[in-house]
């Protein structure tokens, strides 16, 4: 009886860990197939945003009164970089390694799909992908920490 049990357990053992594998796969594939279709539209508007933060929030950051709203939208201005650079590591991780590359890529706090694809797209010289990765970076974090330190400095 004992060993029926253990029998037992072992497939309840094995059906969690398919049903956990094809969940990932699941969460994988759809994530895919939403930054396919998100980041068709959100490119360029990833581009628009930053000609308004260069031609007008900067600017708008000489006046007193409207520095901290400049500041404000400027730093908000980087969730929406942030967010079209982390799908577009997705899909270039996605593209060039597959499931594997995405999972090694999640298991580093959700972010490491970007590093991924930088070092996947660098190992299969695709240079501009690189490059855009690496822009959107720097645009990125440099927006994030500029709007703060705009706020910060409004008084």
């Amino acid at each position: 009886m004992d060993k029926v049990k253990a029998a037992g357990w072992y497939i309840v053992g094995l059906g969690v860990l398919i049903l956990s594998i094809s969940m990932l796969v699941a969460f994988i594939s759809g994530g895919v197939w939403l930054a396919d279709k998100v980041l068709a539209w959100l490119g360029p508007i990833m581009w628009i945003l930053l000609g308004i933060d260069i031609l007008i929030f900067l600017p708008l950051t000489l006046f007193k009164k409207t520095k901290p709203y400049a500041g404000i939208a400027i730093f908000s201005s980087s969730y929406v970089f942030g967010l079209g650079l982390w799908m577009f590591g997705l899909l270039l991780t996605f593209f060039h390694w597959g499931y594997w590359g995405v999972i090694i890529g999640l298991i580093f706090l959700g972010v490491g799909v970007v590093p991924t694809a930088m070092l996947a797209t660098l190992l299969n010289g695709e240079f501009l992908a690189l490059g855009i990765l690496l822009l959107f970076t720097f645009i990125t974090f440099a927006s994030r920490f500029l709007g703060l330190n705009i706020i910060e400095n409004s008084d």
